[in-house]
């Protein structure tokens, strides 16, 4: 995903002083600092990952949670990297979304419409297709022995086949499918809360550098 930058403000006399002085200390308090910050963000962001399966269908009916199903999303998150050399040069960084990850991140994240781009239609796993993990058994409707087209009275098509005498469901048809803006990366990373509390971390680390050093 693109870099979103956040810029920070504090006490400037305190950090003037604490350059002029200690620079050494304030680096290594401030880092100390930004990676507890860094910390805090992945954990937060671990909760979005927690959306349940609900429904006939067992789908994602929340807003703001995702089901973690492979947990290929959830392991693309990263950080806290703090980079710098000195305590005004300090960056943090905090990302999600990797190679394996790119082709959907973004729709997590803004959510927006899929649409088939080859296929007539889009082919949607259902509870007959998922093992108790989670993990879809057949990624495509011809790998299914024995499938075949099945068109409902509601206008409804699935993907089905009989086995050990029973129908089993293993995919819906969709002309197209709506995603929820659900990741929220961005949204939590620039909350007004969590600048409140970026602030403040900061603030407290230059004053513990001073504390430390004699100077306050």
């Amino acid at each position: 995903m693109a870099r979103k930058n956040v810029t920070l403000e504090f006490d400037d006399d305190k950090f003037r002083l604490a350059m002029s002085k200690v620079p050494n200390l304030l680096e290594k308090s401030l880092r100390f600092g930004l990676e507890q910050i860094g910390d805090d963000f992945v954990e937060t962001m671990q909760e979005v990952f927690t959306g349940r399966e609900s429904g006939p269908f067992r789908g994602n009916a929340t807003d703001d949670k995702l089901i973690n199903r492979t947990g290929t999303l959830r392991r693309s998150l990263r950080g806290p990297i703090v980079t710098g050399t000195s305590a005004d040069t300090l960056q943090l960084r905090v990302s999600i979304g990797d190679s394996l990850t790119a082709h959907y991140v973004r729709i997590q994240e803004e959510g927006g419409r899929i649409r088939p781009k080859r296929a007539k239609a889009l082919t949607i796993p259902l509870p007959d297709n998922k093992t108790s993990a989670g993990r879809v058994r057949f990624t495509r409707a011809r790998d299914v022995p024995g499938g075949f087209l099945l068109n409902t009275s509601n206008g409804k098509a699935f993907i089905v086949s009989e086995q050990d005498g029973e129908m089993k469901f293993w995919f819906m048809l969709a002309d197209e499918v709506k995603i929820p803006a659900r990741l929220g990366f961005r949204r939590r990373w620039r909350a007004k809360r969590a600048d409140t509390y970026r602030i403040r971390v900061l603030n407290e680390r230059v004053q513990k550098a001073l504390e430390k050093a004699g100077l306050a």
